[in-house]
């Protein structure tokens, strides 16, 4: 730029001026900065739990856990009543995975045919990858090609049961199911429990039970 303004301006340039060009392009940058951080809106994510499903449905809520250098992964899958007691647990432990996306699809996978295995309806399958939910509930393209057939099938799922529903959480809403799938990645683990579950999302269960407010 300076340069430009010595050959076509002829002006020149001294070390003052430079200066005050750099200080005020400065500044012009920080109002800027402030001024999309003031209007970016602001998530509070203090105090978020776990939320009931409507009256007569159930929530599954599914995690992946994912290590690039090791590429094992863990599955969590948890159903709860509205009461947000916990009538099933399930985890999975994964190896050769290729990437966090794979966990990801592969989670809600595992949790449509659990929900088939055990024959259940009105059904809200929860997540906090909305990247997966977008995928199931609309028509779009930007998925990774390696999980193109999985997906259709979990949406053939979802077509022929029409009581189930998919749904994005943010991930303090999906703490029990995150933990599991921690579980099962670290610990090597595949299990299934009923009605009891592990102790290692006991406190994550009595503490979202707690914010449950039911008519």
């Amino acid at each position: 730029m300076e340069r430009c303004e010595n050959v076509f301006q002829n002006s020149t340039s001294t070390p003052e001026k430079i200066s005050r060009r750099i200080n005020l392009f400065i500044e012009e940058q920080v109002k800027q900065k402030v001024t999309i951080q003031v209007n970016l809106p602001k998530v509070n994510r203090i105090n978020r739990h776990w939320n009931p499903p409507p009256v007569n449905m159930m929530t599954m809520n599914c995690d992946g856990s994912f290590c690039d250098i090791s590429k094992m992964g863990g599955i969590g899958l948890i159903i709860r009543n509205r009461a947000g007691h916990s009538q099933a647990t399930r985890i999975f432990h994964m190896r050769n995975i290729c990437n966090a996306k794979q966990a990801e699809g592969l989670r809600l996978w595992e949790d449509v045919k659990w929900a088939t295995e055990l024959k259940l309806d009105n059904v809200l399958f929860e997540l906090d990858c909305k990247v997966i939910v977008d995928v199931v509930n609309k028509e779009v393209s930007y998925i990774d090609w390696r999980l193109s057939n999985l997906i259709k099938d979990i949406k053939l799922y979802f077509s022929s049961n029409s009581s189930w529903n998919c749904s994005y959480v943010p991930k303090e809403c999906n703490r029990a199911a995150d933990a599991l799938s921690r579980l099962a990645r670290t610990d090597n683990l595949s299990e299934v429990w009923f009605k009891n579950a592990p102790p290692v999302i006991t406190s994550i269960l009595q503490e979202d039970a707690r914010y449950v407010r039911l008519p």
